[in-house]
């Protein structure tokens, strides 16, 4: 699997995994991504996790409100201390606009989190390394084609140039 590391108006770098065996490749390394990467490794399996993203490059300061009810799942894949000792403020409830209504939704009494989505990727992005799942980044995936049974992933260079090949 050739897997397209470039950074816009830098060379492509591309790094050749054919000789890495993984058990599922994911792409996108969000919130979903992480989870389902690190749970999968907790259970076993060899995970590429693929994210798009560069870590050296600032994220839109985006916030996302979570309930307390998130640290189970967090305690799912063992990052709900991670999430505990970020400093994050914690919160009361959150409005929910769905259409043109605004509903308020207590917590509770259970405190949830206010999150940047930026800081909490990262730290779920890092958590999954501690668990042995290979993070490539910055990275696009273009393609994947089914060969005898087998996923296998197509990676783009800047250029257009297309690799083909490894197994993922």
């Amino acid at each position: 699997m050739l897997v397209n590391k470039n950074l816009k108006g830098q060379p492509a770098i591309t790094e050749n995994l054919n000789t890495t065996y993984f058990d599922t490749v994911i792409i996108g390394g969000g919130p979903a991504g992480c989870a389902t990467a690190c749970r999968l490794a907790l259970f076993g399996y060899r995970v590429c996790l693929i994210e798009r993203s560069d870590s050296s490059r600032p994220r839109a300061k985006v916030g996302a409100s979570l309930s307390s009810r998130i640290l189970d799942l967090l305690a799912d894949i063992q990052a709900d201390e991670i999430l505990v000792n970020a400093g994050f403020p914690r919160t009361l409830g959150v409005n929910v606009l769905w259409g043109e209504q605004v509903e308020a939704r207590p917590s509770y009494g259970i405190p949830g989190f206010g999150v940047e989505r930026g800081r909490f990727d990262e730290l779920l992005l890092a958590h999954a390394r501690t668990l042995g799942v290979t993070v490539i980044r910055p990275a696009t995936v273009v393609g994947v084609e089914k060969i005898g049974g087998r996923g296998t992933g197509n990676g783009v260079r800047e250029n257009g140039e297309t690799g083909n090949g490894g197994k993922s």
